[in-house]
């Protein structure tokens, strides 16, 4: 690598003014620029790194608070339970949980009447008022989904999709 080679006494750019390579801006004018900053030109990382202990600050303390919520959750779970009695004593349940017991499933109450007993069931009307003979219609109503289509001569089953 070669090396740094500076400028022969006494020159000046012809791009003084305007150079190609800093988009037409005077080069005098930036570097007088940058001398007039003082070094301000890395100034955003200050806020920056003042954010960033902000924010470990507050995840921190957003794990303390979860942490006292975990604990408030327990301790109010606890007192909860507290109001209600066991239906065994701590004692007879450690019994009871060495001893093997078959687990019953859970039964339902039958449905129906008892055994040996007749069904109920509703009674027979004693007087009919009116009968009515109602013809099955020709087609099916539009806007009606239906499995089945009526013909004269009878029903058809008729699987649509």
């Amino acid at each position: 690598m070669g090396r740094l080679k500076s400028a022969p006494y006494g020159f000046r750019c012809p791009y003084e003014n305007g150079c190609p390579h800093l988009q037409g801006l005077s080069a005098n004018w930036l570097l007088k620029r940058y001398w007039e900053s003082g070094g301000e030109e890395n100034n955003h990382w200050k806020p920056r790194g003042e954010m960033m202990m902000e924010i470990r600050s507050l995840e921190l303390r957003i794990q303390e608070q979860e942490s006292e919520i975990e604990q408030l959750r327990a301790e109010n779970r606890r007192l909860h339970q507290r109001g209600f009695k066991s239906s065994k004593s701590a004692r007879l349940r450690a019994t009871t949980a060495t001893v093997c017991k078959p687990l019953s499933p859970v039964t339902r109450k039958p449905r129906g009447a008892p055994k040996g007993h007749p069904p109920w069931n509703r009674k027979a009307p004693e007087h009919i008022d009116h009968h009515y003979h109602i013809e099955a219609p020709l087609f099916c109503p539009p806007g009606v989904p239906s499995l089945w289509v009526t013909a004269r001569d009878g029903c058809q089953p008729v699987w649509s999709s």
